[in-house]
């Protein structure tokens, strides 16, 4: 059993419901949500609904709001998770369990403003774990969703499972803080030992993701389609945006810089900073992703460092030079096209 109790260190966030009650105490806005954390583990699963107390921290421009108080407003019981064979789990028996809490708690999904479903362990593992939490985080109220990994559902920070293929999505629609995300997955085909997190909003076409990476090394140059909105939650450093075959521009960027790479245009990342660096990509809808329609066509999309144009490199280290520092780019990663970065400098 994974107990959602206060005994747990949970990760900051909060999705504004409509009846949520705003008021201001001391200069500072506090409201309260309710919440529900749907767990279901590898022998046990169980529900906990909540009421939860936010209070924003430091100034009243502040966007960030932290967990205050927690009040346990109802326990289910527990239920021995169902399996249909070693590769299913019970969804119908799974669904018929929730339901029954949410009317054992007089509860109704509207009234439900933040929440998270997690699955762990062996569960995780059955073909339809997936859909599983798609479906519960839709059902369920306003949610922020996240499928987990041993050892990482206390945080809601999974770093997904490269051998199975999963993705950590978060459903939701208010984020309090970008810069405080720091359990992500391994982006392993963009380079520079980079992290990212991966969000849906509820209803909505639109999604995002968000990057972050090192001091002194930068990304894979790529393209896709129009309409993605790069927006930098921290960091200091530059892009290389250009159309194929034609001049390159250069775009400085800083916190809460804003740029829109246009229609099937390369682009590039650079962190010239001291710190980490992140940038928030909105994506549009998918009709307009524009990605190659052919798969053998996807290497045209992603420009490798061994292939790069002797610019890119030389911009970048000039560019440090003036800083008084050099690049952390290894040096393998200019001749060898399958140059694995190290998992532990991705997953830090």
């Amino acid at each position: 059993m994974h107990d959602l109790d206060e005994a747990h260190d949970h990760f900051d966030f909060a999705d504004i419901g409509p009846d949520a009650v705003m008021e201001d105490v001391e200069g500072l806005e506090m409201f309260t949500l309710k919440s529900v954390g749907i767990d279901i583990g590898s022998s046990t699963s169980h529900l906990v609904f909540s009421q939860l107390t936010l209070r924003r921290e430091g100034a009243s421009l502040s966007g960030r709001f932290k967990v205050t108080a927690r009040k346990v407003l109802f326990r289910s019981p527990i239920l021995l998770t169902p399996y249909l064979s070693a590769t299913l789990i019970d969804v119908e028996q799974v669904k018929r369990f929730i339901e029954q809490a949410y009317q054992e708690a007089r509860m109704h999904p509207d009234e439900i403003d933040t929440g998270a479903v997690i699955i762990t362990g062996e569960a995780l593992k059955k073909e339809n774990a997936q859909p599983i939490v798609e479906y519960f985080a839709k059902y369920s109220g306003k949610f922020i969703c996240a499928t987990a990994g041993h050892n990482h559902e206390a945080l809601l920070a999974a770093e997904g499972d490269e051998e199975l293929g999963l993705r950590v999505y978060w459903y939701g629609n208010f984020f309090p803080d970008m810069r405080a995300w720091d359990k992500l997955d391994a982006n392993v085909r963009r380079g520079a030992g980079g992290r990212s997190v991966y969000m849906q909003f509820p209803y909505s076409e639109v999604s995002a993701h968000m990057s972050v990476f090192a001091a002194q090394t930068y990304k894979k140059a790529h393209r896709h389609g129009p309409g993605r909105a790069i927006i930098i939650p921290a960091g200091e450093g530059f892009s290389i945006m250009w159309e194929e075959g034609k001049e390159k521009i250069v775009v400085p960027w800083h916190e809460c810089s804003l740029f829109v790479p246009p229609n099937r245009w390369f682009h590039q990342h650079f962190n010239v900073g001291g710190n980490n660096a992140r940038y928030l990509a909105l994506h549009p809808p998918m009709q307009f992703h524009g990605h190659a329609e052919k798969v053998e066509d996807g290497a045209k999309d992603q420009i490798e460092y061994p292939d790069e144009d002797p610019f890119i490199r030389k911009k970048f280290e000039e560019d440090l030079a003036t800083r008084g520092v050099q690049s952390l780019m290894p040096a393998e990663a200019y001749t060898d096209r399958n140059y694995e970065w190290s998992k532990a400098m991705g997953k830090q």
